[in-house]
């Protein structure tokens, strides 16, 4: 414990290994041996936190210590390719916060939807500066209200910061997190005054398709979610519901699952999802 920064993200992991504690996970902190899988036999995560079907493989770092972390990326890749086990990433002390107002608020998702309507409207007449702008803001608005509906307080995180918590969870691919550090940048280019070497119609058009591929790697069992989409087969599960016939579980480990924003089967139905037959009834097929 020499380095501060060491100091730093020590504290931080009893907190976290506290926190995860309360909410009834098994906790052990810097695993050897046989407290870790095989295919983490080449690792040495922080901690790992097991509860039912979620396990979790958390890694604590200061900015500091972040920066050349090739190690990091290694390790999400292997959690990645594990259902039932994701990869949090926690850093201890970002470099800047954002100052909110406390009477400032997150814009609905009803809200979201018509920033991305008058989004489209732009691009349609190809004012793609401030479609790509107005985009980014709904695609950030909703990471953050996915975090905080997952319990962390972000508020106040820069954007990249979000991007990191929602890729270190595993809500997004490494493909989409290198497409959204992209656009951040790109956002950055053009807020500053900058013209964009290039943006077009594909860009913006890729940012609403992330929109709305936000909350389909969420495990609805493990954030106490009521409906469950398919999207293999576009299809709802009420979880209060389910029979055998559902196949919940099986849709959960394929990485089919998908959760609504609002949890309500208004919203499922809204985005094309069919009621199932068996939990829900008045399917239409």
């Amino acid at each position: 414990m020499k380095d501060k920064s060491t100091k730093l993200e020590y504290r931080r992991l009893l907190r976290v290994a506290t926190e995860y504690e309360k909410k009834g996970y098994d906790v052990i902190m810097y695993p050897k041996g046989g407290d870790r899988p095989n295919f983490l036999k080449n690792f040495q995560p922080d901690m790992i936190a097991h509860k039912g079907k979620d396990f979790v493989v958390i890694e604590v770092k200061s900015q500091k210590t972040l920066k050349g972390q090739s190690y990091l990326a290694k390790l999400a890749s292997a959690v990645e390719n594990h259902p039932q086990w994701r990869f949090e990433l926690i850093i201890t002390n970002p470099r800047k916060r954002l100052k909110i107002d406390p009477a400032t608020r997150l814009i609905s998702f009803r809200e979201i939807e018509e920033r991305m309507r008058v989004a489209q409207d732009m691009l349609n007449s190809k004012q793609y500066v401030a479609a790509f702008l107005l985009a980014w803001t709904a695609i950030e608005a909703k990471m953050r209200i996915i975090l905080k509906d997952l319990g962390k307080d972000v508020e106040d995180i820069p954007p990249m910061g979000i991007i990191k918590t929602i890729y270190s969870l595993g809500l997004i691919s490494r493909k989409n997190y290198d497409s959204l550090e992209g656009y951040f940048k790109l956002r950055n280019l053009i807020v500053h005054g900058f013209e964009p070497l290039k943006l077009d119609s594909k860009m913006i058009t890729k940012l609403e398709v992330l929109l709305r591929q936000l909350g389909e790697r969420i495990n609805p069992r493990v954030h106490g979610k009521k409906f469950c989409g398919n999207i293999n087969k576009k299809e709802v599960h009420d979880l209060d519901n389910e029979t055998t016939l559902c196949w919940i579980d099986e849709i959960i480990a394929a990485g089919h699952a998908k959760i609504f924003y609002p949890d309500t089967l208004k919203q499922a139905n809204r985005e094309g999802y069919d009621n199932c037959a068996y939990c829900i009834g008045r399917s239409k097929r």
